[in-house]
This record gives structure tokens, C-alpha cells and sequence, in this order.
């Protein structure tokens, strides 16, 4: 079966978003099926058709961009040689659901998600897959609303209306799974990030990680959010007294840090995942840093972004992880760290029931 996948496409320094995207269409593709990753970025070109209703917003978005830009030629991540690489793109890049319904897109099925597809303030039709041959299959999987549902009753209306064409719903959050109720979507199921699709042991292999870090012990800081985690003194003190360096990825866009006590490094992608496997410890807000973290059993400890966070809150619910969110106290952190036999075996139920869930998405299509 051809599948056309959508997700957010685009950042150049956004590892997560990357990898679940890579995820999900290795497994598809391991369950037999053609999969082609399509190019679609809609932030900038959005804000810019807007314009009239603010040139301030575009002029921020074009700042962004922008820097995003700058830091990727000056340190470069190589996200695009990765999905070359590694994953099925489409050589046309869509930067509205206009590009995507005059593409004449060619597939027996549409798959939106994982990453935060469904979390914009107003359904946005190119992940609710509103373009397409319409006899093809259409499902979500893990799709994902990200800090907080949405529960009016006007976006619930138009939600349950753009998913009427879908044979298969699921969804990373259990808040999403609420507002799937809410909305009258029962056939709704909770299902994990694709990430947790495969084990530990798939991703050292696949990507050859190093078994030791040729660095020493370290620390790693990963952020996502502009958090100045990396100048926390109880932070630098603890790895001083454990004789750890300190390792830091930057935020998205952001190529400078002002700390000293710090090496500073923008890794490639498996780079990435060797530096969280190999870490003594990791301190994040990144919901796949913590996710990566899980995976590899490497104690880590949470910096939240938000008060309320329904990508954590899930992640609490499977793991029982409230000791490890900083606080203030980080000692009290690393003694929670969790139970990692724990851990392994919540993390293979979920992964079964990823599979279960898109082995019966994609069942009875020609392939």
C-alpha cells in the first residue's frame, strides 16, 4: 500500500520532530507498505498570507526563520542528509493545503502525526488530511494536541467534523483522548510517540552507537524551550562533585549559550542519540529528550516548560515520573529517578499496542 505521511516538516534543529516522523514510516514500512514523508511546512507562509492582520507576527516569524537559518550554516545539524539518508521524502515541498490538493497526490492511504498536529487553536485541514484521492484511507497516529486540549464546543464540532472521513484514530495524549470523547469520536485510541515503536536496541543498532562515549563521564543538558538551565549553580556543583564534564544542546535557533562551565556542541542526529545513551545523567524539557531518556534507562531529570503539559502528564501517567521534575530541589530529583525494570516493561506493552494499532489501520488494503 502507498502511504502519504504528514507531519510538522521543517526544522533544522528540532531532533524530536524529526525522529518520530522517522519512526513512524520505518515502521510502516516494516509492516510492508510504500511511505513517502511529504514535505509540507505551513508556519511562515501562513503568518505571511496574514499579513495584513499583523506585520508585526511576520516580521517575527521572518526573525525566526531567519536565525534558524543562520545557526544551521554555522553549526549544522544535518538534518536534511539524515532524511535523505534514512527516510522516503517527496521531492515537491507544500506550503498550504492549496499546494497539496493541486499535487495530485498519489496514495492508497494518509497518515497525519505523531508531533503536535492537532494542537493549533482552529483544526488545521492539511493535518486532518482534507486533500488526496478521496477513496484513500485516512487515520492519525499519536497524533498529538501538546500542551492542552481543546475543549469548546465550537473547535469540538468542527474537530469531530474533519475527522469523519477517518477509518483509524489514535492519539499520544490522554487528554487528546478525552477530547476525542468530548467531541463524540469514540472509536479514539491512546497509542505511544512513535519513538517507542522500537526498543533500545533498534536505535544503537540502526544508527551504530557507540558502547562507551569517548568523552568521560558527563552531563547532558537538552533543551527545546530558551531555558538557562545550563547556568543552574546546584547543577554545576553537583558535576563538579562527581567529576562529570557538562554537555550542552542548544535550543532551537539558538547558537550561543552564556555559560562557562559547559561544552557546547550542535550533534547530527545519531550524535544525538549517542550523547543521551551514553550520559551519566540528562536534564531536559524536551518531551523526546525525556522520551530518549526513558528508552535508554539514562537518569534524567525534567526542567517543565509549562504548568500544565499534557505530553508530560501522559508520560507521569505511564511512568510515574512527578520526582523528577526540578522544582528547586535537585537532589531530590536524582533520588527519584525511576524504576527502570519499571520502565522496560511499560515501554513494551505501549510499543505492542502501537503495532496492534497500525498492523489493524493499514490491515485488508492491497499492498
Amino acid at each position: 500500500m502507498k502511504i502519504g505521511q504528514i507531519t510538522h516538516y521543517g526544522s533544522l534543529s528540532n531532533y524530536g520532530a524529526l525522529l518520530q516522523a522517522y519512526a513512524l514510516q520505518r515502521a510502516l514500512k516494516e509492516l510492508g507498505h510504500e511511505v513517502v514523508l511529504l514535505r509540507a511546512s505551513f508556519s511562515f507562509h501562513n503568518i505571511l498570507r496574514k499579513w495584513y492582520c499583523s506585520p508585526w507576527r511576520v516580521w517575527r516569524a521572518w526573525r525566526a526563520r531567519r536565525a534558524e537559518w543562520t545557526a544551521e550554516k554555522k553549526h549544522p545539524r544535518r538534518f536534511a542528509a539524515f532524511a535523505a539518508q534514512y527516510m522516503t521524502i517527496s521531492e515537491q515541498e507544500f506550503h498550504s493545503l492549496r499546494d497539496l490538493q493541486k499535487a495530485g497526490i498519489e496514495a492508497d492511504a494518509l497518515v497525519t502525526g505523531s508531533d503536535q498536529v492537532w494542537s493549533s487553536k482552529k483544526p488545521f485541514p492539511p493535518y486532518f488530511l482534507a486533500f488526496g484521492p478521496a477513496e484513500a484511507r485516512r487515520f492519525s497516529y499519536a497524533a498529538s494536541v501538546g500542551s492542552k486540549a481543546r475543549m469548546d464546543r465550537e473547535y469540538l464540532a468542527n474537530f469531530r467534523e474533519m475527522l469523519t472521513p477517518f477509518s483509524g484514530i489514535s492519539v499520544r495524549e490522554s487528554e487528546a483522548l478525552q477530547q476525542c470523547r468530548a467531541a463524540g469520536v469514540e472509536q479514539a485510541e491512546l497509542v505511544p510517540d512513535p519513538v517507542m515503536l522500537f526498543p533500545p536496541e533498534t536505535w544503537r543498532e540502526v544508527f551504530d552507537l557507540p558502547t562507551e562515549s569517548g568523552r568521560g563521564k558527563y552531563c547532558l543538558i537538552y533543551t527545546v524551550g530558551h531555558n538557562p538551565i545550563g547556568t543552574m549553580p546546584e547543577l554545576a556543583g553537583h558535576c563538579r562533585e562527581n567529576g562529570w564534564q557538562l554537555i550542552v544542546v542548544p535550543a532551537q535557533y539558538q547558537s550561543t549559550l552564556q555559560t562557562d562551565t559547559a561544552e557546547v556542541c550542535y550533534p547530527d542526529i545519531p550524535g544525538f542519540l549517542s550523547l543521551i545513551d551514553q550520559a551519566e545523567l540528562v536534564v531536559t524539557d524536551s518531551f523526546h529528550g525525556t522520551v530518549f531518556s526513558l528508552l535508554f534507562n539514562t537518569p534524567f531529570v525534567v526542567i517543565p516548560k509549562n504548568r500544565h503539559d499534557a505530553r508530560f502528564i501522559t508520560l507521569d501517567e505511564y511512568f510515574d515520573l512527578s520526582r523528577v521534575y526540578y522544582r528547586g530541589d535537585l537532589a531530590g530529583c536524582l533520588a527519584g529517578r525511576p524504576d527502570f525494570a519499571a520502565v522496560n516493561s511499560k515501554m513494551a506493552s505501549l510499543r505492542r499496542t502501537g503495532w496492534d494499532f497500525l498492523r489493524r489501520a493499514t490491515a485488508g488494503a492491497e499492498q
